[in-house]
């Protein structure tokens, strides 16, 4: 009876261990058990890197004039600014032509600005603007040339929207407000400026006179540290008034501004003497332009290369032919490099640069104009005829293809021989 009652003890003592543990059991959290609520995804905020950026065109958006107050540009209207700096006077004269251009199917507006420098020509630009039925004005690219002693040395900056990735920017918006900032122009690594808006209601002096109202703006260049100025649009004038670089203090004036049809602006004081030198004649319509006999005759910038280049409003380049008896041209070889992501010490030849056979172009030494297409062949060796003359010579491809293929500088050929030229194509391995 004794060893009946110890089992039975034992075995209701088990019993009460067990349905205590799953008491606890049941009243701790199951994990594995409950089922857990849905989640709605967050939508992602909107990057602005600017890779990212991506604004969105519809030409059908678009008008024919632009009419912004801060920025209108009547056909005829010629702004002309002057600066005292460092290196001398400079003067910087604004046309707006009667030409137009079609980017991203939209009809923009041809703008002929030129930069002198103590009288010596250094800079010209056209710019092309186009204006949404909003108001906004859009910056729709740029074909600009630097110059020195009278040739082209670089066209540096020069973009248009919807080429090699570059994006139109806006130069002035609808309705600003204090706080807006925005993107003017956008080619990676070539064309970031950008422009925030200070203050809608300034009161701006200058030489040419008095103007309230006016909007004023900061303006930089994500890629150019020394760019950062305000700048002082006011409606009286329909444009830009006033540049002021904030580091040095340094101001860029409106001096003058002409019309074709001889009205003066009812905002300049009748009284404005503007120096002679300063006002530019005003042009004629220009014909449809088919030739650089054509473009010269009627009167467009010559570029003193060789052979010499004539440049229209609308941006169209047109190269001199000059006939030449003996032939000559280009030779060379193209090599492809890196070909291995470290350099080796000592060198690994099996890293050396290899020999490539790519399309290539001819093109002016300014790299504005292409002149002839050509090939490298599987030894990497080229031949290509071409009159004497500065050139360059590059991929057929866009910049942002690689491998991309460049030459060291300008080529001059001379008149009856062969110039002899390396073509390097970057593969991007680093």
């Amino acid at each position: 009876m004794k060893f009946f009652m110890k089992n039975l003890l034992i075995t209701l003592a088990v019993i009460i261990v067990i349905v205590a543990a799953y008491i606890v059991y049941r009243a701790s959290p199951q994990p594995s058990l409950v089922v857990q609520p849905t989640v709605t995804a967050q939508p992602t905020p909107v990057s602005t890197a600017a890779d990212e950026y991506n604004p969105s065109i519809d030409p059908g958006n678009f008008v024919s004039q632009v009419t912004n107050p801060y920025y209108t540009l009547a056909p005829g209207t010629t702004f002309t600014y002057q600066s005292e700096t460092d290196e001398g006077i400079e003067k910087i004269v604004v046309k707006v032509t009667d030409q137009t251009k079609k980017i991203l199917s939209i009809t923009a507006t041809v703008i002929w600005d030129r930069v002198w420098l103590d009288d010596e020509l250094i800079e010209e630009t056209y710019d092309w603007y186009a204006q949404d039925k909003q108001g906004n004005v859009w910056y729709m690219g740029e074909d600009s040339m630097e110059y020195e002693d009278g040739k082209v040395t670089s066209a540096k900056g020069s973009w248009e929207a919807g080429v090699n990735g570059a994006k139109p920017g806006i130069i002035m918006k609808a309705n600003p407000k204090v706080g807006d900032s925005y993107r003017q122009e956008y080619l990676k690594n070539e064309a970031e400026d950008m422009a925030g808006v200070v203050s809608v209601d300034e009161k701006v002096t200058t030489s040419l006179g008095v103007y309230e109202g006016c909007l004023k703006t900061r303006d930089w260049s994500q890629i150019e540290t020394n760019l950062n100025e305000h700048k002082y649009y006011c409606p009286d004038l329909g444009g830009l008034v006033l540049e002021v670089n904030i580091a040095t203090g340094e101001r860029t004036e409106l001096v003058s501004v002409e019309h074709e049809n001889n009205i003066a602006p009812t905002a300049v004081p009748t009284t404005t003497t503007v120096p002679a030198q300063l006002i530019v004649p005003p042009t004629t319509t220009i014909p449809q332009i088919t030739s650089f006999a054509e473009c010269e005759a009627a009167g467009f910038p010559i570029m003193e290369s060789y052979p010499r280049q004539c440049r229209t409003s609308d941006g169209k380049n047109f190269t001199e032919e000059i006939a030449t008896s003996q032939e000559s041209g280009i030779r060379g070889i193209v090599l492809l490099g890196p070909t291995c992501p470290v350099m080796r010490d000592p060198p690994d030849p099996a890293c050396d640069d290899k020999k490539f056979a790519t399309s290539l172009v001819v093109t002016t030494a300014d790299q504005s104009t292409v002149v002839k297409e050509f090939s490298s062949d599987a030894n990497g060796a080229f031949s290509v005829s071409v009159s004497s003359g500065d050139y360059a010579i590059r991929s057929a491809v866009a910049a942002n293809v690689l491998p991309y293929c460049s030459s060291d500088g300008i080529i001059t050929v001379i008149k009856g021989s062969y110039t002899q030229a390396t073509i390097h194509c970057d593969t991007g391995i680093r």
